[in-house]
């Protein structure tokens, strides 16, 4: 038999461990970003991290610029292209305001990240492939350039990228940035054009 204050003790402790409910379907007053974030745990659990998880902080801080960090009301990280489409399905037909990171190296406020909705960090997605044969490369979109770097050196060969080594190369080929040569041009058109 317990005594009242141990009793008392075991459930405060245990509430502790209890997350906090963010919302439900039935919800009147969720946003839409909160039911995306609500579903989003459900299926991906793993992958989704809230204001209260343990590693949210450290996630949304990532961006390189203080001008580009927010609160996203949840960080979701994809593994895999059919999860990112998954996600963009649900925020797509939810109307639910999102932002993508790739390296979080652009410095523009909502351009990576974002207050009050969901933020898809694609870090994960982050392979890198050389084909010696064909003499092409395969890169995640969350890579960052020291990665592509580090893995195309062992093959002896490199590619015009990022000069800054933490810059993520989905960002600095979507934002075609001059980091090129005069013989190939800009970044993104030496991948569609050698």
């Amino acid at each position: 038999m317990f005594a009242p204050t141990t009793l008392i003790t075991t459930l405060l402790i245990a509430a502790s461990f209890v997350k906090p409910r963010l919302t439900n379907e039935y919800d009147s007053a969720a946003s839409p970003w909160e039911l995306a974030c609500t579903n989003l745990g459900a299926i991906f659990p793993a992958s989704t991290f809230f204001r209260w998880s343990k590693g949210y902080s450290a996630m949304s801080d990532i961006n390189w610029s203080a001008t580009a960090r927010a609160k996203p009301g949840c960080i979701i990280r994809p593994e895999n292209t059919t999860q990112v489409q998954s996600i963009a399905r649900l925020l797509s037909r939810r109307r639910v305001p999102f932002a993508i990171r790739s390296g979080g190296h652009n410095p523009a406020p909502g351009a990576a990240n974002i207050n009050d909705g969901v933020l898809i960090d694609l870090g994960l997605l982050n392979d890198v492939v050389y084909t010696p044969g064909s003499n092409t490369v395969t890169v995640g979109t969350g890579a960052k350039w020291t990665k592509v770097y580090t893995v195309l050196d062992r093959h002896g060969v490199t590619v015009v990228g990022g000069r800054i080594l933490d810059v993520g190369v989905g960002g600095l080929l979507l934002g075609s940035k001059w980091f090129g040569t005069l013989d190939v041009g800009k970044t993104l058109n030496l991948f569609f054009t050698c």
